[in-house]
């Protein structure tokens, strides 16, 4: 289990690839993979799926897809480390 900030941050980058961070820190923004699967091309281009680092709590803005476990998402979707 991944208890530091700075290690969970490293590890959603290698995961996703580009991330943005709040300005508060609580949270970060990626790339979708459930929207980077659709064919709309302009969905790919937007950070939306919000991650909450001290939980793992995860919203996608654009497509819905939501959970508790970022984990289990990278898993279901095969987000290559």
């Amino acid at each position: 289990m991944i208890h530091d900030r700075y290690e969970r941050i490293n590890a959603l980058s290698r995961a996703f690839g580009v991330i943005r961070q709040s300005a508060d820190g609580l949270n970060v923004a990626v790339h979708c993979p459930n929207c980077h699967r659709s064919p709309t091309s302009d969905r790919t281009q937007k950070l939306k799926l919000a991650i909450r680092l001290d939980t793992g709590i995860y919203h996608c803005w654009i497509c819905g897809i939501r959970g508790r476990s970022i984990a289990n998402l990278i898993r279901r979707i095969g987000v290559d480390n």
